[in-house]
């Protein structure tokens, strides 16, 4: 018997914020993957979407919860503050 394998579900906001993140001045790809913790491939699954969908892409059948997006974004802030204060203490700012 095989395990099926299960795949992390990521809402609307959260690949778009990573987008957009990733779009930044001074930002590399693999920089917003390492923080938000998803592969090179999944964000450039996300941007090619985005480029031929446009405003339309990532609309699922499920709207994502309140919850589930505040949770994200907590988590997300929280990684950030941990890697800026990773990276003040490497450059002894």
């Amino acid at each position: 018997m095989t395990k099926s394998k299960s795949y992390q579900r990521y809402p609307a906001e959260f690949k778009r914020m990573a987008l957009l993140k990733a779009s930044e001045d001074g930002v590399t790809a693999n920089s917003v993957c390492g923080e938000l913790g998803i592969s090179f491939r999944q964000l450039s699954r996300w941007r090619d979407e985005f480029r031929l969908k446009g405003d339309d892409a990532f609309k699922g059948n499920k709207q994502t919860s309140n919850n589930e997006l505040t949770k994200l974004k907590q988590e997300l802030a929280t990684r950030f503050i941990s890697t800026t204060q990773s990276l003040l203490r490497i450059y002894d700012i």
